[in-house]
């Protein structure tokens, strides 16, 4: 009986430990997605930003090559050289996604339309960069005005790109926290169960067996009996100890006794 008991317990143990491996892996997924979310807004964010930054510097180069001394041209001119293919290749990998620059391949739909919206103004101007980076001296006129014209426009769509990507992350954790947050609760839930359904019952049923309660009581007994035993020799020896001493004293004493009593001789 008691045997069947502890298989059944052993087996439950078994289960519980089961189950609650089982919940932690997921948490740590739940978690290790939240991390992976953050970094790719992040990425994504930070992409669309430099996007900005980059148009923004190729428009003041070329406005030095067009109005700033000779002198200044080179240095213009290569920046504008450097930042170019840069500006190309992310605004493409937001299109249609860049591992290396930690760009999705399927970006949503608000964010594709968006886009697309932004190519009427980034198309002109990418190609007036082209054209003014192959005759910069003296800056076409026309090439010019094209990004002026088209240099806002491009700002504020990628600003609207931006925020809708923002957005859209955002809510896409929503969900995993959720998940996250089942799981702690889950969790905790198994813990209570275990202890309600398990380990309570073991306890109350070591605490109602007679034959364990019988075998405890006796067990305490035998050491209650040794332990006094113990204590009862102690005393004996200590008795035996003691009147050893005191007969080793009274042997001593004798000679000292018999020379103060001895005779004394007469005057």
């Amino acid at each position: 009986m008691g045997s069947t008991r502890k298989n059944r317990q052993m087996r439950a143990y078994a289960w519980v430990l089961f189950v609650a491996v089982v919940l932690f892996q997921a948490l740590l997924e739940g978690t290790l997605g939240l991390l992976a979310a953050y970094d790719n807004k992040t990425a994504i964010v930070s992409a669309v930003g430099a996007q900005r930054a980059r148009a923004v510097r190729m428009v003041k180069d070329v406005l030095v090559l067009a109005y700033r001394p000779a002198g200044e041209h080179a240095q213009s001119l290569s920046e504008l050289q450097d930042i170019l293919p840069a500006w190309e290749q992310t605004q493409k990998g937001l299109q249609v996604g860049d591992a290396a620059l930690g760009l999705p391949r399927y970006p949503p739909t608000n964010v594709v339309l968006l886009l697309s919206a932004a190519q009427s103004d980034y198309v002109p101007m990418d190609v007036a960069f082209h054209r003014m980076m192959s005759q910069h001296s003296p800056i076409d006129p026309l090439q010019l005005q094209i990004v002026l014209d088209h240099d806002h426009g491009y700002g504020v769509s990628m600003s609207q790109v931006a925020t809708q990507w923002s957005t859209h992350l955002s809510e896409s954790a929503v969900p995993v926290f959720w998940f996250e947050s089942g799981v702690v609760v889950a969790t905790l839930l198994l813990v209570l169960l275990s202890f309600w359904l398990i380990t309570r019952p073991a306890l109350r049923s070591r605490e109602e067996d007679p034959d364990r309660l019988q075998s405890d009581i006796e067990a305490l007994q035998v050491a209650f009996e040794t332990g006094r035993s113990e204590v009862a020799q102690d005393f004996v020896s200590r008795a035996q100890l003691e009147a050893r001493l005191g007969e080793l004293e009274a042997r001593l004493r004798l000679p000292a006794e018999s020379l103060e009593e001895g005779p004394h001789e007469p005057g």
